[in-house]
This record gives structure tokens, C-alpha cells and sequence, in this order.
């Protein structure tokens, strides 16, 4: 940190080591604080970040690391401060805002508020949400009977008018037919960006296919961004089938939608809303999706 003393990543790398070690969480915190401060401060800026899209990314994650760090410091104030900054500061529908949240409402044993904040993260996308809310339910009621049907009142109840507007998109696939996101109104649409050169998102093709058989007839669209060249991705695809829509060289609309890492998935509501954004993948990458998808097609 002494040769970079403006960049803030060493500070949030060493924050997040002790926080892992348990170690000298005071430290860790003043550590977390500066490198929250330089994120904000613009100090990427002159670290290669010209553009401020690494700024933006990671941003909300400093937040997340700050907020984790004062829960294990039972400073719940500082904790609730950096978890709702997270929120604010991301450039696109995330669960791990509210997953901060929700914990620390459990740490409190508040568990009304752990259940709303757990029922945001499930309907951005969670993976681990509906375990939570069984075990708050269970802890409760001394019994999982009626589960589900409390569960479905609680999807029913959150707001969803907070779900930002996705950007809009329009062109053709690589067969020639039409596309655009206005046309798409009262359909599930799935995003899904990636590139040839991306290992995991070449590995999770045969499962995405899957999905979309799975799907077949429902009000459901699935689109694939490629940053590729047309004959490049007609070329792979011939060997590998993909059964999303194919877009090419559509690095524009990644960048529209906030995307700096492959593969990334959006997923949007009937309304023309983002509801969760995934970011990563690999095999068995639509079971993360399917649940999202599911309440989406109920609502």
C-alpha cells in the first residue's frame, strides 16, 4: 500500500483477509473504510480505471465487505449503514445487498425483518434465501407444515416497483429474425452475455439448452449477447448448439446493461424491469435461474 498509496484495492484485500482470520477487526474496518473511500473518491481513476467501470463493479462489493466486517464486530449501526449503501450503489438488481441485510436482522434475532429482507434476496435471485426462510419458518412454528403456501403470501407482498428499467435493445439473431425488448412486453425475457473466448460460458451451453426446452411454450424468451463476429459464433455453434437467440457482436448492449465480466445473466419481468442479475457461471448455472423465472411467470 506504500507504493500505491491512492489505490484502494490492497486495503480492501487486506480487510477482507482479516475479516477471514477473525483478526484485528478494528483494523480491518479503518482498512475497509479507506478503500470505500477511494472507491468513491475516484481514486481508481488514476490507477486505470479511466473509464469508471471498475469503479462501478466493485463499489457495492467494498460496501458488502465493510457491512460483513462490522456484523462481526456487533457494530450493527455501521453494519445497516454499509449494507443499504451496497443497495443504493449497485448498477444493477442484486441479491447480496439484502442477503447482508437479512443477516444482520438474525444476529439482532429480529425475525420478522430477517424474513423481508430474505424474501427481497429470493426474488433477486438468491440461492440460499429459501433455505433461510424455511429454517426462520421452522424455528417459529415448530414445524414446516404450511410452508409453502406462507411463502408464496410473502412473494406475494414484496414490492417490486423498485426493480430498475431495462435497458432497451433491439436488432437480429444470427438466423435474421427481429428482436427487440419493446416487442417483448408481457413475456420473461433471460439475458445471457458471453463470448467465445469465456471457458465457463461455453461450458454452461448444454444446460442452457436444457432450460429453454424446458420452457417450450411458456411466455419465456432467451437471448444470448455474443461479443463475437457472426461467422466466428456460426462456426462454433455448428459443433455446439446453443438454443438461446444468438446476437452478435453485441458489445454495446453489455455495456448498456453494466456488464464487465462473462458470462453474465439478466433476467426481466413482464414489465420491462431487471429483476436479478447473475454474474458468473459454469455448469448447472439454470438451476440459479429457474426459481427466478418461475415466480416471475406467476406474477
Amino acid at each position: 500500500m506504500r507504493d500505491v498509496p491512492l489505490h484502494p484495492e490492497p486495503a480492501i484485500v487486506l480487510a477482507t483477509a482479516l475479516l477471514q482470520h477473525d483478526e484485528d477487526l478494528a483494523h480491518a474496518q479503518r482498512l475497509a473504510v479507506r478503500g470505500a473511500n477511494g472507491y468513491l473518491n475516484g481514486d481508481m481513476r488514476l490507477c486505470g480505471d479511466y473509464s469508471g467501470a471498475l469503479t462501478s463493479m466493485m463499489v457495492p462489493w467494498v460496501f458488502e465487505i465493510a457491512a460483513k466486517i462490522a456484523i462481526a464486530r456487533d457494530d450493527f449501526a455501521m453494519a445497516f449503514a454499509f449494507a443499504r449503501g451496497s443497495r443504493a450503489l449497485q448498477t444493477r438488481t442484486s441479491a447480496r445487498a439484502d442477503e447482508t441485510e437479512a443477516g444482520i436482522w438474525e444476529r439482532l434475532e429480529r425475525p420478522s425483518r430477517a424474513e423481508l429482507a430474505w424474501t427481497r434476496a429470493l426474488n433477486a435471485g438468491s440461492h440460499t434465501a429459501r433455505q433461510k426462510l424455511a429454517e426462520l419458518y421452522e424455528r417459529s412454528h415448530d414445524s414446516m407444515e404450511g410452508f409453502d403456501t406462507h411463502l408464496a403470501k410473502l412473494i406475494a407482498k414484496t414490492d417490486t416497483s423498485s426493480r430498475p428499467r431495462a435497458a432497451a435493445f433491439a436488432g437480429e439473431d444470427l438466423d435474421g429474425r427481429p428482436l427487440s425488448l419493446e416487442k417483448l412486453r408481457g413475456r420473461v425475457v433471460v439475458l445471457n452475455f458471453w463470448g467465445l473466448g469465456c471457458a465457463p460460458c461455453k461450458a454452461e451451453i448444454p444446460d442452457l439448452s436444457r432450460m429453454v426446452a424446458s420452457y417450450r411454450g411458456k411466455q419465456v424468451e432467451f437471448i444470448a449477447f455474443a461479443t463475437d463476429e457472426a461467422g466466428k459464433l456460426r462456426t462454433y455453434l455448428a459443433d455446439h448448439p446453443f438454443a438461446y437467440r444468438v446476437v452478435a457482436q453485441a458489445g454495446g448492449i453489455a455495456e448498456r446493461y453494466g456488464v464487465h465480466a462473462w458470462p453474465t445473466h439478466v433476467i426481466i419481468d413482464k414489465r420491462g424491469r431487471v429483476a436479478a442479475t447473475f454474474v458468473g457461471g459454469g455448469k448447472n448455472a439454470d438451476q440459479r435461474f429457474r426459481p427466478v423465472i418461475d415466480r416471475l411467470l406467476d406474477e
